[in-house]
């Protein structure tokens, strides 16, 4: 079990700094997903499933999905199928 929990209040003032210091929304697209992963020392181990769906929480709260291909690209970063960030979001609707 990883011992980094995150309080949401946390993974949302993470993702307002690295929205507010990025200006290429290329690099936004990439960068707010992997800095949230960073957040709970996941580069190299998996995420737990309570992490992915905080993250996709945050990244939800933030308007990220209405980015093309928003998707794809955090379950490629959170290692996840594109089905559980579906079911993740399809949960806060």
């Amino acid at each position: 079990m990883n011992q980094s929990r995150l309080t949401d209040e946390q993974l949302s003032q993470i993702a307002a700094t690295c929205i507010s210091s990025t200006t290429n929304i290329g690099d936004l697209i990439e960068g707010l997903p992997l800095s949230l992963k960073r957040a709970f020392n996941a580069n190299t181990g998996e995420l737990e499933y309570v992490e992915i769906k905080q993250i996709v929480h945050t990244l939800h709260d933030c308007g990220y999905f209405h980015f093309r291909d928003s998707k794809n690209i955090v379950a490629e970063i959170l290692s996840v199928s594109r089905t559980t960030i579906y079911n993740h979001l399809e949960k806060l609707s």
